[in-house]
Parts: structure tokens; C-alpha cells; sequence
């Protein structure tokens, strides 16, 4: 193993065991789970994101987890309440088979999105871009994508006090 992935992974490891006690039956994924290709141009594997996500000024965390029983993978977030309390939320699963996790996070940034629907819309229209529906976001949000293929992006609703999600490619 060269030192940069070690080094990487090290950080990654160190990042995400920062965390308090994460939810019941789920574990973070190890070093050969996010040793893949796809995330090695990211420092954390496409699997961590920090970021102030409520806007309350206190830095909230997205992760991909691992089902424990190795029945599949979640994102998950550790949104801040108050000024030192956290809740675990989750936003998406997905079973599979599989123990390594196939999809990624990073931050979405602020600015302006387009994209195709709402999660909870059946009807969605991924024409041309100059077509599509625009999200502004004001605070960071999580890109949630499956390597080559779907891509998503979870934000926090300051309106409804909850996660919205929108599908940006299909």
C-alpha cells in the first residue's frame, strides 16, 4: 500500500471517527471498501462531507454508512441541534448485496442547480438545460451521486426545517 493512500485513508478514518456514537446497526465503511478508483481523487473518498448544512453556524456532517449486516449503505447526517447537540438523519438507503458502498457525497456549493424534479415527483423532465426547473441554494447542500450515472443533491429547506431533495441527472 503507498504512503499517500495510507495517509489519506488515515485522514478519512480520523475525520470520520470524530463522530459520536453513530446509529444502531450501521458502521462507517473501511479502507478497502473505499478503495476504488472513482474515489481516489478525493481526500474523503467521496464519503464524508463537512459543512454548516442547517445554516445554524455549527458545522454538520454527511456520511455514507455501511448497513452492519452488510445488506447495504445510507447516507446519513449528523445535523446539528443547538449549539452542542446532534440527531442522526437518514436520507437515502440502498440495499444491495454488496458490502462496498457505490455511491458518493461531496458539497454542493451555493449557487444555482438545475434539475429535473423533486424527489417526491413522479414526473420528471431532464430535457435541455436551459429547460429545467432552478434550485438556488444558499447554504451548502450534499451532492449525492453513483459514480457515472445518477446525481442528486440534498438541501436543507429553511422554510420547511427539513431535507428537500432534487435529481440533477438521471
Amino acid at each position: 500500500m503507498n504512503n499517500r493512500f495510507l495517509s489519506i485513508s488515515c485522514a478519512l478514518l480520523v475525520t470520520v471517527t470524530s463522530f459520536a456514537s453513530l446509529p444502531i446497526g450501521w458502521r462507517y465503511p473501511n479502507v478497502k471498501e473505499l478503495s476504488t478508483k472513482e474515489r481516489a481523487s478525493s481526500k474523503s473518498h467521496y464519503a464524508v462531507v463537512n459543512s454548516d448544512l442547517n445554516g445554524d453556524g455549527v458545522n454538520d456532517s454527511a456520511v455514507i454508512l455501511i448497513n452492519s449486516d452488510k445488506k447495504g449503505e445510507a447516507l446519513w447526517v449528523k445535523l446539528s441541534v443547538g449549539i452542542s447537540d446532534f440527531k442522526w438523519i437518514k436520507l437515502d438507503e440502498i440495499k444491495a448485496e454488496s458490502v462496498a458502498p457505490s455511491m458518493g457525497i461531496e458539497v454542493a456549493k451555493p449557487g444555482e442547480y438545475s434539475f429535473g424534479c423533486y424527489d417526491e415527483d413522479s414526473n420528471c423532465s431532464f430535457g435541455p438545460e436551459e429547460t429545467r426547473l432552478k434550485l438556488s441554494l444558499t447554504l451548502p447542500g450534499i451532492e449525492y451521486f453513483r459514480f457515472e450515472s445518477a446525481s442528486s443533491i440534498f438541501y436543507w429547506d429553511v422554510k420547511l426545517l427539513r431535507f428537500r431533495r432534487v435529481w440533477t441527472s438521471d
